[in-house]
């Protein structure tokens, strides 16, 4: 999930961080490489591989560094020595940033995760500032250990329209309706840091780092704790916002900001010498007028940005405009002004509460789907985290990856549903949710039936069709299957024909039931009309070289599952399954499944 602060602001204020410039500087006379030709101006700045001099008629010039005698040279260098010194200092302004508040959320962790480093405190973002002085301080800041600086570029009143009581409680509830889906998300997320946090030697040592050069991997070992502590303080900040909660969104910034920046900032100091000025020195700025600006990121000849680091912009330039003496972005004064006019309206609570209500069917299958991955994942996480030696660990890592390989190939579209909380010109703000999430008229896992001939039994009608009392049996991919390993575990149903340690076939049966309940005595019928909201079936078979396909089927098939009552930790079953894959595999008769 990505924070949706990050679109309002980063968009705006990571693609203006640059160089510098000084308003305080004096004029100066500045000489040609030849010695012939003077002028006398003020040094405002770096501009590439330029300086930028501003005369007393305010025109401003750019000059090649490399026409400018040796004696400009240094004199340029000076100043901007001078210019790097003077922003190290604390900005005045008319109004400090507003506190710190830590969240009230109180996690009981079994894991320590790791500790911020301390960063100096953030000086007030300065006013009246030139797009130069708002790139150089923002730059500055930023690689301080203060990513919060991004917030605190915009002015006061776009900031106080997001911390207003108004704004915040005629979210909330939309908000809330995604609560479920963080319920589930939480327990998994933190299982996973625990696993970087507590497996980190077997994490180094494992497969998913096999590929790397040995000389590659000093630097990757530096970069690991600050790399998980980024992760942790900023699926904490995700996960302990609450737009109803006594933090407003100033302070909860001002919070996790230097936590994510403590470790950010030991990341940075990874980088290659001069790689993050190079990239920043490569943006140029046009001033069209006192209140309007463009900054253009250069392009190469193969259309990247000339530098090693590869940031992902949505334009290769950004139209900036001056609003109450900071420096923006046109879409985001934009934004701004219809979000505050629908709030001052009430439109913004009427939009809301449609947007509530349209979405409350498309939530259910997000909730559901959801509901699975966090629960294979969980599973996937337990094994990691049981594993003793490298060896177990590694072959935990293999066994994964196989159960997990639904998330590419035939099942591309079950991946895990992407949200992100954003803003559009109808409804001013909106969750953008993938689309193979999206909607339940048409699901992702739809099958069309096969032509060629079917197994005998295999049948979309099960009606007046009977449930053989033998072991479950029957056709998988093309092949005899029988199962012997059945468990059932937090409502999923796993039936497996297991030859040694090796699963040849198995079905993965999501009942989707509610929490606490049992699925001793139900009953599902499932036809080929039936929607989404049926049990999904994830389907698995080996391959002839040795490996696991897996086929998702949310519809389109039949299955008729009924269930005994538990006894002793075992609960008894029958099942009789038809699946439209391309053998049409069927499975039916009896099983009794250990439960987990």
């Amino acid at each position: 999930m990505r924070p949706w602060i990050g679109r309002f602001c980063l968009l705006g204020c990571i693609t203006v961080l640059g160089t510098s410039f000084n308003a305080s500087a004096k004029a100066e006379t500045w000489t040609d490489v030849t010695g012939k030709f003077t002028i006398d101006a003020k040094f405002i700045g770096v501009e590439g591989k330029s300086i930028v001099l501003l005369k007393d008629n305010g025109a401003k010039i750019s000059v090649p560094i490399a026409k400018l005698s040796r004696e400009s040279r240094d004199q340029a260098r000076n100043a901007y020595e001078q210019m790097r010194n003077e922003l190290k200092q604390p900005a005045q302004s008319s109004s400090e940033p507003e506190s710190a508040v830590a969240p009230t959320v109180n996690r009981a962790l079994d894991f320590e995760p790791p500790t911020p480093p301390p960063v100096d405190p953030m000086p007030a973002f300065p006013d009246n500032l030139s797009v130069r002085e708002t790139i150089n301080f923002a730059k500055h800041q930023f690689l301080a250990g203060h990513p919060e600086v991004l917030w605190h570029a915009l002015p006061e009143e776009m900031r106080a329209t997001f911390d207003d009581d108004r704004f915040r409680g005629e979210v909330s509830p939309f908000v809330d309706q995604r609560s479920a889906l963080q319920d589930q998300i939480e327990p998994v997320v933190f299982k996973a840091i625990k696993v970087l946090v507590t497996k980190k030697e077997f994490v180094l040592g494992s497969p998913l780092f096999g590929k790397a050069p040995a000389e590659a991997m000093p630097q990757i070992e530096q970069a690991y704790d600050p790399a998980v502590g980024v992760l942790y303080e900023l699926v904490d900040f995700a996960l302990s916002f609450d737009m109803a909660g006594e933090r407003n969104l100033s302070q909860t910034i001002n919070y996790h900001g230097p936590r994510i920046g403590g470790h950010l900032k030991r990341l940075f100091e990874l980088a290659p010498p001069g790689a993050i000025d190079g990239f920043l020195d490569s943006l140029t700025i046009e001033q069209i007028d006192d209140d309007h600006a463009i900054v253009r990121v250069p392009q190469t000849e193969n259309d990247q940005p000339a530098s090693d680091f590869n940031f992902e912009f949505t334009s290769r330039e950004a139209k900036l405009v001056r609003v109450s003496n900071r420096w923006v972005t046109e879409e985001q004064f934009q934004q701004w002004t219809e979000l505050k006019s629908k709030l001052e309206s009430g439109e913004l609570k009427q939009s809301m509460e449609q947007m509530k209500a349209e979405n409350a069917e498309s939530m259910q299958g997000i909730t559901m789907m959801t509901s699975m991955f966090t629960v294979m994942a969980g599973t996937v996480l337990d094994s990691l985290l049981a594993a003793e030696s490298q060896q177990e660990f590694d072959q935990a890592i293999t066994k994964s990856a196989a159960m997990l390989n639904f998330g590419a190939g035939n099942a591309g579209d079950a991946a895990a549903p992407e949200m992100e909380f954003g803003f559009s010109g109808e409804d001013s703000i909106q969750f953008e949710i993938s689309e193979s999430m999206a909607s339940s008229s048409a699901p992702a896992g739809a099958k069309k039936v096969p032509s060629g001939p079917a197994p005998e039994g295999w049948s979309l009608d099960l009606a007046g069709l009977e449930i053989p009392s033998t072991t479950a049996s029957g056709v998988a991919a093309g092949m005899p299957t029988t199962i012997n390993d059945s468990r059932i575990r937090d409502g999923i149903l796993h039936l497996t024909h297991r030859d040694g340690n090796q699963d040849v076939h198995s079905w993965i049966i999501f009942l989707f039931l509610d929490e606490e309940e049992k699925p001793d005595g139900k009953t599902f019928d499932v036809n080929a009309k039936s929607g989404f909201s049926s049990p999904h079936v994830h389907f698995r078979y080996s391959t002839a070289d040795d490996g696991l396909e897996t086929e998702i089927f949310m519809s389109e098939y039949a299955m008729r599952l009924e269930f005994g009552q538990s006894a002793d930790g075992k609960l008894p079953g029958k099942i009789y399954l038809c699946l439209p894959d391309a053998n049409k595999s069927l499975l039916r008769g009896t099983f009794t499944a250990t439960i987990e």
